[in-house]
């Protein structure tokens, strides 16, 4: 883990730093871990890997195929992925019906922030 020292820190800081910690029941380098933990800004990794533009072009043909009807015979041929060459799929109407379910799920979202509670409870509200 990494070290900070603060030199020339103001009296009246310390002092300050010191009865909030005391507040909290903290020691005051604790407290002053706490405070800059909180307001660190938090930069977080990408949830998900990106994907090349050769892997959407071919992802974006697999679901024009899936939407179609036609289907695909091997998933892991149509997306360039080896790992999944050879697994079953569904037949073509499954696999259409299966894509229409999961496109009717999709919201667009509106740029508001999203409520994950106010969400859960909604979606949940049929079982009071």
């Amino acid at each position: 883990m990494a070290s900070l020292t603060i030199e020339n820190l103001d009296d009246d800081v310390m002092r300050q730093l010191e009865a909030r910690a005391a507040e909290h029941g903290r020691s005051p380098e604790e407290e002053a871990r706490a405070l800059i933990s909180d307001r660190a800004p938090r930069v977080m990794p990408p949830t998900r890997p990106v994907m090349s533009d050769e892997k959407k072009v071919k992802l974006k043909r697999a679901i024009e195929r899936i939407e179609s009807g036609e289907g695909i015979s091997d998933l892991g041929t149509a997306l360039g992925e080896p790992a999944l060459v050879g697994l079953p799929v569904r037949t073509p109407t499954e696999q259409k019906r299966v894509y229409e379910a999961l496109s009717a799920l999709s919201v667009e979202h509106s740029g508001e922030p999203f409520d994950q509670k106010a969400f859960t409870d909604e979606l949940w509200s049929f079982v009071e």
